[in-house]
């Protein structure tokens, strides 16, 4: 497989990542750059450097699979809202993929969208980049779930499959060891049926709701700081300020906010000091704790960095990568891996 991604480092993420699910990572590729006609180090360029994947691909006895991340960093003299040379650009590549065999996943990010909450709508640049593809996905957080660790991984389009079932999967962080984490995909048995454009839509949903709460609690914060007021001067003020009774309920819990029965009716009443606020210790007892926290700090010299944990391979490794000239293949030296850069002249 082949990379072409300036979205991460090789070295402290793409290695970990792989290692993390098992990857034989001599067979992973990273397409660093490639030679223009007076020998100088260049950003690959779709539309100049499609060949130049086949190139790469008889180097290495075959290519499966080439990821480019994200498809818009690639793409210099190609107006990416243009249809035409969209497909002028995307057509050649479809075609090095045919003769190879291989599958091209092209990374792209959401751009705000348009009112009507599609997932095409969703998609930066010109509808091409999803026409031309066989299959085209959409990953969100899981809208009923949007502060969790669940992802939707539903399909836009798909020429070759159902359009309507997608996967829901977890990111899960791993040890690696030599005190080096990593991170990796964990799908769920069986599917989620859901399109890209319902995911969509209720992910929206979910967003707005939040953005409400999130200014219902502002509302409250600032109303609520300096005394405490009478239930229903605080309903009054709130519907007066847009704000619904189910929004203002859930920010009142979400704040802790007491409410207590008096003479006069309901009184809600914002806590004043928050276990570790800011107003939990005066100005002298905090600067108190700061100066003993201060001098319990032993001073870290130089020498102290060669106590830490250190593999010597994986050092040597790493100078050799850093001092070693673009065009020839290398170690990241990342974890002892063989992922290798390949320049392409």
């Amino acid at each position: 497989m082949a990379f072409i991604t300036c979205e991460d480092d090789p070295a402290d993420t793409l290695v970990p990542r792989l290692k993390a699910v098992g990857a034989d990572l001599t067979r992973c590729h990273l397409l660093d750059s490639v030679h223009d006609d007076k020998h100088l180090d260049r950003p690959f360029n779709l539309k100049t450097d499609a060949a130049k994947l086949e190139e790469l691909a008889r180097d290495k006895g075959g290519l499966s699979l080439i990821i480019i991340d994200p498809i818009s960093a690639y793409l210099n003299g190609i107006d990416s809202h243009n249809v035409a040379e969209v497909r002028g650009a995307l057509v050649p590549l479809q075609q090095i993929a045919e003769r190879l065999s291989a599958t091209v996943i092209m990374v792209s990010h959401f751009n705000k969208g348009t009112p009507d909450g599609s997932a095409m709508s969703r998609v930066a640049g010109s509808g091409a980049f999803v026409a031309v593809c066989r299959s085209a996905w959409v990953v969100e957080r899981d809208p009923e779930n949007p502060d969790g660790n669940r992802r939707i991984l539903a399909p836009m389009k798909n020429n070759i499959g159902d359009d309507r079932t997608g996967f829901a999967f977890v990111i899960e962080h791993c040890n690696l060891g030599n005190a080096i984490e990593g991170s990796r995909v964990r799908f769920e048995l069986g599917s989620v049926h859901i399109g890209a454009d319902q995911l969509v839509r209720a992910q929206m949903a979910s967003a707005d709701k939040r953005r409400a709460l999130g200014e219902a609690k502002a509302f409250l914060s600032d109303l609520l700081t300096d005394l405490d007021m009478p239930e229903i001067e605080i309903r009054d003020a709130a519907e007066r300020s847009g704000h619904s009774m189910r929004t203002l309920q859930r920010a009142k819990g979400a704040l802790g906010i007491k409410s207590s029965k008096r003479a006069d009716g309901w009184w809600w009443e914002l806590p004043r000091k928050p276990i570790g606020g800011p107003g939990l210790f005066d100005e002298q007892e905090r600067q108190e704790r700061q100066d003993c926290q201060t001098s319990e700090q032993p001073e870290v010299g130089i020498n102290d960095c060669e106590e830490l944990p250190f593999n010597s391979d994986q050092g040597q490794d790493c100078q050799e990568f850093e001092t070693e000239s673009v065009g020839t293949l290398g170690d990241v030296g990342y974890l002892e891996s063989d992922f290798c850069r390949k320049s392409i002249t």
